[in-house]
């Protein structure tokens, strides 16, 4: 998976509990990745055949299973795309940032270990972000919902002159909380506690969409 983005949350958003202190959320082009064999039931737990025991590229599948993050979240979208999220303590997340394991993908299958996003092939300098104050959203602490359930606002469905440049001075901006704005239908279940990740960030492609990710109640959603 690709390294997407690690995020410091502040206390408010800590919703796993006050020890953890920030997420990280990856990302990976299953949707358009071709199938391994012997990668499926190496997931499963199954014991691989011999000749899949001897792929090094199996075999180290079949470790990074087994070394699963205990605060791993998957998430899987309406196309197949893979996700994760994991919440981090402050330990982790000071911690000195490490590379990608090693490539060891044979050189001679083509493409078939390589086809969309992936932490070799789209490796990208590290920039450092920073969450900013968002001033004049109407929906601050509220959740997201239709009709105005909550009082919540939708996106460009207010008459109200200062709401109308508001609305254009926020689009495409990640952000904690507030007003979200999905390409199609708001996603269910969205609580006051929302990451909305905007397409391009990080490398991932959403379809020139944008993910909710919420930090509360686990729902995943981008560009329905």
């Amino acid at each position: 998976m690709t390294h997407v983005i690690t995020l410091e949350l502040p206390e408010d958003y800590r919703r796993k509990g006050q020890g953890l202190v920030a997420v990280s959320f990856f990302h990976a082009d299953d949707h358009v990745a071709d199938d391994i064999e012997g990668v499926d039931e190496l997931l499963a737990g199954t014991v691989p055949t011999p000749e899949q025991a001897a792929d090094p590229f199996l075999a180290a599948v079949a470790a990074t299973a087994a070394a699963r993050h205990p605060r791993q979240q998957d998430l899987q979208d309406l196309i197949g795309g893979a996700h994760a999220l994991i919440w981090l303590t402050a330990e982790e997340f000071t911690a000195p940032r490490v590379d990608p394991p090693a490539d060891i993908r044979p050189d001679d299958l083509g493409d078939e270990y390589s086809r969309g996003q992936n932490a070799w092939d789209d490796s990208a300098p590290e920039i450092t972000v920073w969450i900013g104050e968002r001033t004049g959203d109407p929906n601050t602490g509220i959740a997201p919902a239709e009709h105005g359930e909550g009082g919540y606002v939708q996106a460009w469905s207010s008459n109200d002159k200062d709401l109308d440049a508001f609305w254009p001075s926020v689009e495409g901006i990640s952000h904690l909380g507030g007003t979200v704005m999905p390409c199609q239908t708001l996603p269910k279940g969205l609580t006051p506690y929302v990451f909305e990740l905007e397409d391009g960030v990080g490398g991932v492609n959403f379809g020139g969409g944008n993910a909710q990710i919420d930090l509360e109640s686990g729902v995943f959603d981008w560009a329905q």
